[in-house]
């Protein structure tokens, strides 16, 4: 995800709709009646491109940094949302300020650029990886920050981890090939590295198969334990990072991680609400809640941003149009 990133989230909602719609049609064409119904309902004549394509390229814009729940910058995102609110017409709830449902939550941010490097035992660095393209935190510690200096070593798969706890104890574990999508939990994936005693864990992300499920590495909210106590890193890496991991690992050789972040546990964010009244007597009471998260996972602290297009500037884009 690169600084000017291609947005197509609004082609791709707007797609999405005519498909749905083309689907529809032809289920039911031999039924006019129906037909009918889809065409009544379906309003795509009011359904304004230009506009969505504006909500998500303002969003997607350097202004917001990712929109990282605990920022001013998110703060931003809320107001800009506010503000569409109000200036369509729509209420603010009762009790509420200009459409604001204050609560506190959990964040976590990091503070600088994030340091993976591999290092000889003199600390001298032979090889340095840039953060988000060749590898990303998944997990932190909910201490300050995480400066770790450790040998490696691979294991196969996770079953491994207990089987070793010996060798792994204050070493950086690789896992080759990671199957993010497997039984176990990221919870669960990082008590087997600290029971093995072990200081982190480097999972590969397969971006090279053939069947490209994965075409770059992921950027997510943080994830884990961070929030409950002390937990042990886990990260991701690709290919070829994982594979000069490894050779790093036959070799002996000293991996360095750094990580400077902050953890805030009762930072104050907002809900943005909206209400447009019903008219039935007996049902204006009742209501149906239409919503889309606008926060994403912000700046990499290295001259990039995540735009979050598609997570969830489209989203937005569709609830207000």
């Amino acid at each position: 995800m690169k600084k000017y990133q291609k947005i197509r989230s609004t082609f791709t909602l707007v797609l999405l709709i005519i498909l749905i719609l083309s689907s529809c049609n032809k289920v039911n064409q031999e039924s006019e009646f129906k037909q009918e119904s889809i065409s009544h309902y379906a309003n795509i004549d009011n359904i304004d491109e230009e506009n969505l394509l504006s909500v998500v390229k303002e969003l997607s814009s350097e202004k917001y940094k990712g929109r990282l729940t605990g920022t001013k910058e998110n703060e931003m995102t809320a107001q800009y949302i506010a503000d569409k609110f109000k200036e369509m017409g729509l209420e603010s709830p009762k009790n509420l300020n200009d459409y604001m449902q204050n609560y506190t939550t959990q964040v976590l941010i990091i503070e600088e650029e994030p340091v993976m490097q591999i290092e000889d035992k003199d600390g001298n660095v032979i090889k340095s990886f840039k953060y988000q393209e060749n590898f990303l935190f998944w997990a932190l510690s909910s201490s300050s920050s995480i400066d770790i200096k450790a040998s490696l070593h691979k294991v196969e798969n996770f079953d491994d981890i207990s089987k070793s706890s010996s060798i792994l104890k204050d070493k950086i574990i690789l896992l080759p090939k990671d199957d993010i999508s497997n039984q176990l939990t990221l919870s669960q994936k990082i008590d087997l590295i600290k029971n093995a005693g072990s200081l982190a864990g480097i999972a590969e992300l397969d971006i090279k198969s053939e069947e490209r499920e994965y075409s770059s590495l992921i950027a997510i909210p943080m994830r884990g334990k961070w929030m409950a106590g002390q937990y042990n890193p886990y990260l991701i890496a690709d290919n070829d990072t994982f594979k000069e991991l490894d050779d790093a690992a036959s070799k002996d050789l000293i991996l360095h991680i750094k990580c400077n972040f902050s953890v805030k546990f009762n930072e104050r964010v907002s809900n943005v609400i909206g209400v447009i009244p019903g008219s039935d007597e007996k049902l204006k009471d009742e209501y149906i809640i239409i919503g889309a998260h606008f926060d994403h996972v912000g700046d990499n602290k290295n001259g990039t941003y995540n735009p979050g297009a598609l997570d969830n500037a489209s989203g937005i884009a569709g609830l207000l149009e």
